[in-house]
């Protein structure tokens, strides 16, 4: 199923189809394998701690192991106070947000974009010689990993299965 999302400023209008699962989500395919990103940001000067900004949003990736009780597979956000600064303005909203403290070793381990550069992905070039030649689609499923519905069921019902086993005892 796909939905669509539409932005109105003004003039612009921009419309994003948004698919509610990654394999039929092509961008998001594209997106996380690091093949259609801008080459600046193989070279970030920005990744690395610390962090020049009062506060860094990312997405919790990989909260599923280190908070499962957080994991509503809708996504979860990463919250980094960076400074003095970012902590007063997070002490004025945090009350009305659900939070869950964690240090920053693990709050970064399975985001590693937080601290260095992604790499370059090895047919980044192909792809950007291929795109517009052929459907976007065609390219993602050439260039992508295939994602493993199986494994990410069974990880699924694996996480549900502890959740409801930590609720009962």
């Amino acid at each position: 199923m796909t939905k669509v999302i539409e932005y109105n400023s003004g003039e612009v209008v921009f419309k994003k189809e948004v698919s509610d699962t990654l394999k039929d989500d092509v961008f998001m395919r594209l997106f996380l394998n690091d093949i259609c990103l801008r080459e600046s940001c193989h070279h970030c000067a920005y990744s690395k701690i610390p962090r020049i900004a009062d506060i860094t949003l990312a997405d919790y990736w990989g909260i599923q192991n280190i908070h499962p009780e957080f994991d509503d597979d809708k996504g979860t956000s990463l919250v980094l106070l960076n400074s003095k600064t970012g902590e007063a303005l997070w002490n004025k909203v945090q009350k009305n947000i659900t939070i869950i403290p964690t240090d920053l070793k693990t709050a970064i381990k399975h985001n590693p974009s937080v601290q260095s550069s992604c790499k370059s992905h090895p047919k980044r070039k192909d792809f950007f010689e291929q795109l517009g030649k052929e459907p976007l689609q065609s390219l993602a499923n050439r260039y992508c990993r295939k994602p493993n519905i199986i494994k990410r069921l069974i990880k699924k019902c694996l996480r549900k299965t502890k959740k409801i086993i930590k609720r009962d005892h």
